[in-house]
Formats: C-alpha cells, sequence, structure tokens
C-alpha cells in the first residue's frame, strides 16, 4: 500500500507540474502574440536620425556619426574639415540635397500645403503643422523625400 501511495502521490505532483507548465505555455504565446500586434513606434529623435541618415544615402553623402546635440550627421566637407549636416534645420543644406536628388517643391498657397516630388515619391506638409512656416514644412518635406529615396519607410 505504501508504494502504491508513492507513486499516486508522484503522479499527483507530476500532472499538477504539467498544468504549470501547460499554462505558462499559452500565457506565453498570449503575451507574444499581444506583443506581435503592438506596432513598434520609434521616438522622434529616433524617427529623426533614421531620416537623416536615408537622406544622406540618398545623396551620396558619407556621414562619420549622429550627434544628439546639435542634432544632425557629422560628415567630411573638406580633407581637415567636419561639417554638421541636417536639412531639417539648415536651408542650405536641403537646397544643396535638393540639387544633388532632384527634388521639385510645389506650393499650394490656397490650401497653405508644400510639396515635394522626385518621380513617383512625393511628400505633402501642412504650414500649420511647422508653426505656419514655409521655411520649416519645404525643408522637412524635401528632407522626407531624400528620405524615402534613400529607403526611409517611417
Amino acid at each position: 500500500m505504501n508504494e502504491l501511495q508513492l507513486v499516486y502521490d508522484l503522479a499527483i505532483r507530476a500532472s499538477d507540474v504539467l498544468v504549470c507548465i501547460g499554462a505558462l505555455a499559452f500565457l506565453g504565446m498570449v503575451w507574444m502574440d499581444d506583443g506581435l500586434q503592438k506596432e513598434y513606434k520609434m521616438t522622434p529623435e529616433q524617427q529623426q536620425r533614421k531620416m537623416l541618415e536615408c537622406a544622406a544615402t540618398a545623396c551620396g553623402i558619407e556621414y562619420k556619426e549622429f550627434n544628439k546635440f546639435p542634432i544632425g550627421l557629422t560628415i567630411w566637407e573638406t580633407d581637415d574639415a567636419l561639417h554638421l549636416w541636417n536639412p531639417l534645420t539648415n536651408p542650405a543644406d536641403t537646397a544643396e540635397m535638393c540639387a544633388k536628388v532632384g527634388i521639385g517643391t510645389a506650393w499650394w498657397l490656397a490650401d497653405e500645403i508644400v510639396e515635394c516630388r522626385r518621380h513617383h515619391v512625393r511628400h505633402k506638409e501642412h504650414l500649420k503643422d511647422h508653426d505656419n512656416s514655409r521655411l520649416k514644412a519645404w525643408m522637412f518635406a524635401a528632407t522626407m523625400v531624400a528620405a524615402k529615396i534613400g529607403g526611409f519607410d517611417g
């Protein structure tokens, strides 16, 4: 009777362990499924960095590093001089980028929209989203077009 009781106890404990493992596996699958359904969102800094890197790729610019403050890509301007490149904040960088990539600009002033494009790659920006600044809206739209050409998908 003692051996039968021992086998019974072992069977009960083993079934408890299997139930716990099954429950944990189920919870893990639910957690993984929930995680897969959530869309990954980049922070604004990550998005800006990715945009600049892709825009630089479209322009054929090789950059040394990404700077957090001030934000931009460090590039070699000459053999010994560095330049902080950021077409999102520097109109000269934006104009040079547009010339290199061939980005055109159209202004829809009645709707307060700027549209930048190169062939089938287009991006529109509302002035109201950029403090009603035509310059800021243009710089963002043009950089977004260059970034898309360079592989940005955000």
